[in-house]
């Protein structure tokens, strides 16, 4: 005897697009927190996220990037429909020259996948 082995698939639902922060946004609002005495540390602000506080740390090092590629990145907006700049992909950026870091924030900014 043989079984119906065809599955039927349920209809699926329209998954909303995922959207990515912003790193300089991020990194702004967790600077602003620690700041304005939100809260007193790296530490206690990374138990309330959730994170680890080296996680913390990577994100605001984010801002010691120069300001204007720091405006650059803002300008692309938050949140980002793409990750087209992660926090990962600014760390080896930001020890860097400024004039090299405007010209990859140059390239990655017009790229045009965003």
């Amino acid at each position: 005897m043989f079984r119906n082995t065809v599955r039927r698939r349920r209809p699926t639902q329209p998954r909303e697009p995922k959207l990515y922060r912003n790193p300089v946004i991020l990194a702004r609002e967790w600077q602003r927190l620690l700041e304005t005495g939100g809260f007193s540390s790296k530490a206690e602000l990374s138990r309330t996220l959730g994170i680890s506080r080296a996680r913390v740390t990577q994100i605001l090092r984010v801002l010691k990037l120069d300001s204007e590629v720091l405006t650059k990145i803002a300008s692309l907006g938050d949140p980002l429909t793409a990750p087209t700049v992660t926090e990962r992909s600014l760390r080896p950026i930001i020890d860097l020259p400024v004039l090299l870091q405007r010209q990859l924030i140059d390239k990655i900014a017009s790229d045009p996948r965003r």
